[in-house]
C-alpha cells in the first residue's frame, strides 16, 4: 500500500513539473509570438525597437521619433497563419536626427535592427513638442509690437500654434522644417478660443531651431468680442429629452475576443495605428459553411482639407491630415451614452509617443449593435392580408479623430444584408476669419465674404472642402481580383416600338493601374473573382456604391492640387503593394506633388485576375451657412460595399421576425 502512495505521489509530482514546464514556455514567449499577426504593436514591442536603436546609437534624447508603426508579415503569411502559430513582428520607426529623416526597421521578436536609412529631403508629421515652437515666438522683439499694437501687453493673453505649411515652391520653404503660425486671443474664457482670432497677423518658423523667419502684419482687425459658448453649463438648455435609449437587455449578438469582432456571420480583425487610426482587417462572412473573404484590409488613407482663401493668413491652409497630423494620434476618448451607445464595448489602444515611448489612449473606439427602425426587408400580400417583415440591425465600429477644430465621426457598418457602409460624419467648429463686417449689409461686406459667409459678427467661415480616401483592399474570394465598370447606357428605340428610350448596361473590365476618370453617375463599379462561379455562373463580386462625393476643382498646376491629386478622381486601382497606403505618399509634410497613386500608377501594372486594391474618395464640399456656428451638427457622408452576385439569393431571408 506504501508503495503504491508512493508511486501515485511520484506521478503527481512529474505531472506538476511537466505543467510548471508547459507554463514556463507559454508564460514567457513575448506577446508577439503568441499573439494575432496583426495585432497593434504593443507597450513592450515598442520600448524594444526603441531599445534596439538606442543600443547602436542611433537614437539619442533629444531625437524625434515622429513615427512607429507596425511592419506587416506578407499577405500570403498572414493568410496562412492559424491560431498558435508563431509570428514575425516588425517595427517601422522614422527618426528625425539632426533635421535628417531616418527610417529603421526592427524585428521585434528577436530584437535585431534589419534597416537603418536616411531618407533625404523629406520631412515628417508633425509631433506634439512642436507645437511648443509657438512659444518662442513671444520672444521675438518684432512679434512682440505687433501684439502690442493690438492692445495685447500681456503676452499670456494670447495662444498661438504652428500648423503645417504645405509648399509653394519659394526659397524660403527648401530643407527647412516649417511651422506657419496664428493666434487667437484666450481672454474670453470658455472652450471657444476659434472664435477670437487674432487676424493680420502670422509667423512662419523654422520648428528645428526655432527661428523666427518671417512676420506677416497686414493690419489690425479687431478681435470679435462675442461670446460663442457651446458648453453645457454655459447656455440655456431646451427641456430634457424622454430617454430613446438602444440597449442590449440579454447581451450583445457580438463576440470580441483577442481583437477579433464576430457578428451575424461577419468576423474581422481590429488593430489601430497611430497614422490612419483604427484599421479593420481579414473581413470574412460565413455562407453556410464557408468563410468567404470580402476584404484584407479597410482603412483612411489621407484627407486634403484646402481653404478656399488665398489671403497672407490663409493660402497656406491646405491640410494633409492624415500624414501630417495622425487620425490614430487624434482620436478621442470616446463618451458613453453621447459618441456611443452606454451599452457600447469601449476598447483602449496602445500608442507610440514623439520620443520612443508608448501611452494607453482610453476608449479609442467602440463597437455596437443599433436597431435601424427600418425593414430589413418586406413585403405585403393578398391585399394586406399577408405580411412579412423583418428588423433591421447593424453593427458599428467607430472612432472620431478630432484634428484641431474639426472632429470626424468614422463608422464602418456592418449590416444583415452582407453589406458594409462607411460613414464619415463631420461636426466640431468651423475655421473662422476675423473681419471688420458686422452686417452683410455694411460697406465692407463685398470684400470680406469673398471667401465665405458670415457666421457672426466679425467672423467668417472660410468656404473649404474635405476629401478623405479609403484605402479598400478588397479579397473577393480570394486576392486574384478584376475590377469591372459597367457603364449605363441610353439608347434611342425605333419608331414602331410604343416606348422611345431605354437604358442598359456595357460592362468592361479595366486591364491596367489607373484612375476611373468619370463620374459615378453613370457607372457601376465592381470587383468580381473571374476564377469563381455561382451557381448561376455569375462571378462572385462586390460592388462600390458611392453616397455623397465631390472632386476637387482646383487647378492641376496649384501646388496644393500636385500634394492631393487623388482628389481629382473618384476611385483609383492599383494592384497590391505592401508598402503603398497612402495616397499622398509616405511624407506629405511640405511635399511637393507627384507622391502616392499619381506615382504608382505610372508604370501601367496589370490589374486583370490580379490582387488589386481600390481607393476611393470621399469628397464633400463644405459651403458654410450660419447654422454651422457655433458648433457644427453631424452632417454624414457615405459609401457602400454592397455584394453583387456574390450569393445565391438575398442573405437577409433567413432573419425571424422577432427577437429573441
Amino acid at each position: 500500500m506504501n508503495n503504491l502512495v508512493t508511486a501515485v505521489s511520484r506521478h503527481r509530482y512529474l505531472i506538476a513539473l511537466v505543467l510548471l514546464f508547459v507554463a514556463f514556455v507559454v508564460f514567457s514567449r513575448s506577446p508577439s509570438e503568441t499573439g494575432h499577426p496583426l495585432d497593434s504593436l504593443s507597450a513592450d514591442e515598442i520600448d524594444r525597437a526603441i531599445a534596439v536603436l538606442r543600443d547602436e546609437d542611433h537614437i539619442g534624447d533629444r531625437d524625434q521619433v515622429p513615427m512607429v508603426s507596425l511592419l506587416e508579415m506578407s499577405k500570403d503569411d498572414v493568410l496562412a497563419w492559424e491560431p498558435g502559430d508563431d509570428v514575425s513582428r516588425t517595427a517601422f520607426v522614422n527618426v528625425r536626427k539632426d533635421g535628417v529623416v531616418y527610417e529603421a526597421e526592427i524585428d521585434v521578436v528577436d530584437e535585431e535592427l534589419v534597416r537603418w536609412e536616411a531618407i533625404p529631403g523629406v520631412q515628417t508629421n508633425q509631433i506634439f513638442p512642436e507645437f511648443m515652437a509657438a512659444g518662442t515666438l513671444m520672444e521675438d522683439e518684432r512679434w512682440q509690437v505687433a501684439l502690442n499694437k493690438r492692445g495685447y501687453d500681456d503676452l499670456e493673453d494670447v495662444s498661438c500654434v504652428p500648423v503645417t505649411p504645405g509648399y509653394f515652391g519659394a526659397e524660403i520653404e527648401q530643407e527647412r522644417r516649417l511651422g506657419r503660425v496664428y493666434c487667437f486671443d484666450k481672454t474670453f474664457g470658455g472652450a471657444h478660443t476659434f472664435a477670437h482670432p487674432i487676424e493680420g497677423l502670422y509667423a512662419l518658423v523654422d520648428l528645428d531651431t526655432t527661428a523666427v523667419l518671417d512676420i506677416i502684419d497686414t493690419g489690425v482687425i479687431p478681435v470679435p468680442t462675442q461670446q460663442h459658448d457651446y458648453e453645457e453649463l454655459k447656455i440655456e438648455l431646451r427641456d430634457k429629452l424622454n430617454p430613446i435609449r438602444i440597449m442590449a437587455r440579454r447581451g450583445n449578438n457580438y463576440t470580441f475576443q483577442n481583437n477579433v469582432v464576430s457578428w451575424q456571420n461577419w468576423s474581422f480583425h481590429t488593430s489601430f495605428d497611430r497614422r490612419v487610426g483604427l484599421i479593420l482587417s481579414l473581413v470574412t462572412y460565413d455562407d453556410g459553411d464557408e468563410a468567404r473573404s470580402v476584404a484584407y484590409q479597410l482603412h483612411p488613407s489621407e484627407m486634403f482639407v484646402p481653404y478656399m482663401d488665398a489671403g497672407p493668413g490663409w493660402y497656406f491652409r491646405t491640410f494633409l491630415d492624415v500624414g501630417e497630423y495622425g487620425f490614430g494620434s487624434l482620436s478621442t476618448s470616446l463618451k458613453p451614452g453621447t459618441d456611443c451607445p452606454a451599452h457600447a464595448t469601449f476598447q483602449d489602444v496602445t500608442l507610440p509617443d514623439d520620443r520612443g515611448g508608448s501611452y494607453v489612449k482610453s476608449r479609442a473606439f467602440c463597437i455596437f449593435e443599433r436597431d435601424t427602425g427600418r425593414p430589413a426587408w418586406r413585403h405585403a400580400a393578398d391585399n394586406g392580408a399577408v405580411l412579412e417583415s423583418r428588423p433591421d440591425v447593424e453593427l458599428v465600429v467607430r472612432s472620431i479623430p478630432t484634428i484641431g477644430n474639426y472632429d470626424y465621426v468614422i463608422d464602418y457598418v456592418f449590416t444583415l444584408h452582407g453589406n458594409i457602409r462607411v460613414d464619415v460624419g463631420a461636426t466640431g467648429i468651423d475655421a473662422v476669419k476675423g473681419v471688420v463686417t458686422q452686417n452683410r449689409g455694411d460697406e465692407s461686406a463685398a470684400a470680406d465674404l469673398a471667401t465665405g459667409e458670415l457666421v457672426a459678427p466679425g467672423l467668417v467661415a472660410v468656404y473649404h472642402d474635405h476629401y478623405i480616401s479609403f484605402r479598400l483592399d478588397l479579397d473577393v474570394d480570394g486576392p486574384a481580383n478584376s475590377v469591372e465598370v459597367m457603364e449605363v447606357v441610353p439608347q434611342t428605340l425605333p419608331a414602331d416600338n410604343p416606348r422611345r428610350s431605354l437604358w442598359s448596361v456595357s460592362p468592361r473590365l479595366l486591364e491596367t493601374e489607373g484612375a476611373v476618370d468619370k463620374a459615378p453617375a453613370g457607372q457601376v463599379w465592381r470587383v468580381i473573382n473571374e476564377n469563381q462561379e455561382t451557381k448561376l455562373g455569375h462571378h462572385p463580386g462586390f460592388h462600390i456604391e458611392p453616397g455623397h462625393q465631390a472632386l476637387s476643382v482646383l487647378a492641376p498646376d496649384d501646388f496644393p492640387q500636385m500634394r492631393a491629386a487623388f482628389t481629382a478622381k473618384p476611385l483609383w486601382v492599383t494592384q497590391y503593394n505592401a508598402m503603398e497606403r497612402h495616397a499622398a505618399g509616405l511624407y506629405p509634410t511640405q511635399s511637393r506633388g507627384g507622391d502616392g497613386l499619381p506615382q504608382w500608377v505610372a508604370d501601367q501594372s496589370s490589374i486583370r485576375n490580379e490582387d488589386v486594391v481600390l481607393w476611393y474618395t470621399v469628397g464633400f464640399r463644405h459651403v458654410t451657412r450660419v447654422e454651422d456656428w457655433p458648433m457644427m451638427p453631424t452632417k454624414w457622408h457615405s459609401f457602400t460595399l454592397r455584394p453583387f452576385n456574390f450569393f445565391e439569393r438575398n442573405p437577409a431571408l433567413d432573419l425571424p421576425s422577432t427577437f429573441r
